[in-house]
């Protein structure tokens, strides 16, 4: 576990000197299986060697820093309910005394928001620490499984894939489109440059850590990053109705004439529908771009010529079917 007590829990939340630290384990247990080691991946092998020493170190504290404001702010958002409740023989009741009084509704969900952007934001920064303490202790660290996870031959990160489409650096949100960008590379834009030429693109990217590819490669780096980062978004949006936040796709509204108070609604499937066909129509655009570039320069892409664009059709009087 990455906390032993409640002083530990205290350097990131101002809890009481009187909290009992058993009542959080179970919370602590379930915040590190479901969140915080499935982002760790292969790497929790070093993290518990370093953890274990028990000592300080300049390469290992800032990611276990933010590791454990992760899981105290994670405990206390998913586990609000039942830490606030007494629990026992005769039901649940609501803790409560005459020296200090229950939050207001307005507070609570105020601070469950708290809870909740300040662990999601810890989540992100510690996949930001762990490249760097990865880094600083294996020498292989980009052929590790995390380092793939959080990096793409196309678009090398979260930060790259901003300047094309707005995710907020967010590592996290960069992994949630890694499954949508790899479908993109399959299915179109593989199908783009043909069996050779794609063979040819992916090895010359494979050299990037130890080499520049070719020229003609970094000429088109630029559209198939566009149109990769457009149609993932698009597929993303299209799959959970979800912009990209961890909210989902939502709208600021004023709830009060004077503005004083802010909510936040899920967006309308119109509106939805609407976002991921102006994303698919701009990603389509660049592989149109893409295509008329390897025309132009067929001489350099093995004599190319531009494949049909892949629309099974039926025609049902001949009873055949075809691509158009």
């Amino acid at each position: 576990m990455f906390f032993e007590n409640t002083e530990e829990v205290q350097k990131f939340l101002p809890v009481s000197n009187n909290v009992d630290f058993a009542r959080l384990k179970p919370h602590i247990t379930q915040i590190e299986d479901e969140f915080i080691f499935p982002l760790l991946g292969e790497s929790i092998a070093d993290v518990k060697i370093y953890l274990a020493k028990n000592t300080a170190d300049e390469k290992f504290d800032p990611l276990l820093f933010t590791i454990q404001n992760a899981v105290a702010h994670l405990m206390y958002w998913r586990g609000y309910d039942v830490l606030n409740a007494y629990i026992s023989d005769g039901g649940f009741k609501r803790i409560e005394s005459d020296k200090v009084k229950s939050l207001f509704k307005y507070q609570e969900d105020n601070l469950r928001d708290y809870f909740k952007n300040i662990a999601f934001n810890s989540l992100d920064s510690m996949l930001e620490k762990l490249e760097i303490f990865q880094a600083a202790i294996n020498q292989n660290a980009k052929a590790t499984s995390w380092y793939k996870a959080l990096h793409d031959d196309f678009i090398n990160n979260a930060k790259d894939f901003s300047t094309t489409y707005d995710i907020g650096n967010s590592r996290l949100i960069f992994l949630r489109l890694k499954k949508h960008m790899q479908l993109v590379k399959d299915l179109q834009l593989s199908k783009v440059f043909g069996a050779v030429n794609w063979a040819y693109l992916l090895s010359e990217l494979s050299k990037m850590d130890d080499a520049s590819p070719a020229a003609k490669v970094k000429a088109v780096l630029p559209l198939c990053s566009k149109a990769l980062a457009f149609l993932s978004v698009a597929l993303l949006m299209e799959e959970s109705g979800a912009d990209l936040t961890d909210k989902g796709l939502v709208y600021e509204g004023s709830t009060s004439q004077n503005n004083a108070a802010v909510a936040k609604f899920p967006s309308d499937i119109e509106r939805v529908n609407k976002l991921i066909s102006r994303n698919r129509n701009i990603g389509e655009a660049y592989l149109k771009e893409l295509k008329n570039y390897l025309l132009k320069n067929s001489l350099d892409w093995n004599g190319y010529i531009a494949p049909k664009n892949g629309v099974l059709n039926r025609d049902n009087g001949g009873r055949k079917c075809f691509f158009a």
